[in-house]
């Protein structure tokens, strides 16, 4: 009720064409999508297109691309860019795809329409309200890079097992399971700022809605940011020492 408030006073002050509540304009179902089951739904389709992707260079356990003449870092590398580029266009094919069909019976919205947010004052959370052009920018950021980590998180899997199934299986129970067990388990709130797969949601974790969820004001854009870029850059260590071990044991065999 608060919050309808919010957003009333500020359409008096910021006078626009109306809008309904209901989220069905083209910007409208795309920010609700994105507060609700839009990131799972994202990540699985990440998750099973770059499985896929990644255990395709094996075959039988071994890896094939081996015989190229290029550096395993370097291999490494261009295999997570590859991943990164497509999770980018899978976001964007579906985004651009649901934007305009949502738009063609709805129209596309308004980029200044009011947006309610959770924000921290004096140590306590206030609703407060932004225009949606505020807001998208640092969401899409933060998504990017959250799909960086998704890429390289699954890499890692599939060079473990280098098998399709349990690379799948695991890297969903993973990522989608611990996105969504940091707000069942009440002990775990206290350090899901730290948790890569906290930020799976960045609308959310930007408009303060998930920090006031998980009762824990350090879920933000710029722990989000800083959290997802060090677990990305763990995660390349980890891909070149497993490499060079397993590439260590084939010379030996």
């Amino acid at each position: 009720m608060n919050g309808i408030e919010l957003r009333f006073k500020y359409l008096k002050a910021h006078p626009m064409p109306y809008e309904s509540d209901t989220p069905v304009s083209g910007i409208q179902i795309l920010l609700n999508l994105n507060e609700t089951y839009w990131p799972i739904l994202l990540t699985l389709v990440m998750i099973f297109i770059l499985t896929y992707l990644y255990t395709g260079s094996y075959r039988n356990g071994k890896d094939i691309t081996m015989v190229l003449p290029i550096g395993r870092i370097q291999s490494i590398l261009t295999n997570a860019s590859i991943g990164w580029i497509c999770g980018i266009v899978i976001l964007l094919g579906m985004s651009l795809l649901i934007f305009a069909c949502a738009s063609l019976f709805f129209g596309t919205g308004n980029i200044a329409y009011p947006y309610i947010i959770h924000q921290v004052v004096n140590g306590k959370f206030a609703l407060g309200i932004v225009p949606v052009s505020q807001i998208v920018p640092n969401a899409l950021i933060l998504q990017i890079f959250a799909i960086l980590f998704i890429a390289l998180f699954t890499q890692l899997i599939a060079k473990i097992f280098r098998n399709q199934l349990p690379s799948l299986l695991l890297t969903i129970l993973l990522l989608i399971g611990g996105s969504l067990i940091t707000i069942v388990i009440q002990p775990l709130n206290a350090i899901a700022q730290w948790l890569p797969s906290t930020y799976l949601n960045p609308l959310k974790t930007v408009s303060g809605t998930l920090a006031y969820e998980l009762e824990n004001v350090q879920v933000n854009f710029g722990n989000g940011m800083l959290t997802v870029i060090i677990s990305s850059c763990f995660l390349i260590v980890l891909l070149i020492l497993v490499d060079y071990i397993q590439t260590k044991n084939e010379s030996k065999r």
